[in-house]
């Protein structure tokens, strides 16, 4: 079971406005989303509305504007939990 949670990602419910994540890439950079919204589209189906920042070890911050990412597609790439 607990492998499963891991799999699936944060849970909806931690999502929100505000949450940051993070995740280190294969060429080491730190993609830090910082979530804006959660909105549902015309269908239903709900989306994340995040900034993403890009951070290398030289200290070199590249910042870009807001993203869309459904929901589940979020979750998959940002797996781990909010950080503080």
């Amino acid at each position: 079971m607990w492998t499963k949670m891991f799999k699936q990602g944060p849970d909806q419910d931690t999502i929100q406005a505000g949450s940051v994540y993070r995740r280190i890439r294969r060429d080491n950079t730190v993609e830090t989303a910082t979530v804006l919204a959660i909105r549902e589209d015309s269908m239903g189906i709900p989306h994340v509305r995040y900034r993403v920042s890009f951070g290398r070890a030289d200290q070199h911050i590249f910042e870009e504007g807001p993203r869309v990412l459904s929901l589940d597609c979020f979750k998959e790439q940002y797996r781990s939990l909010p950080v503080s």
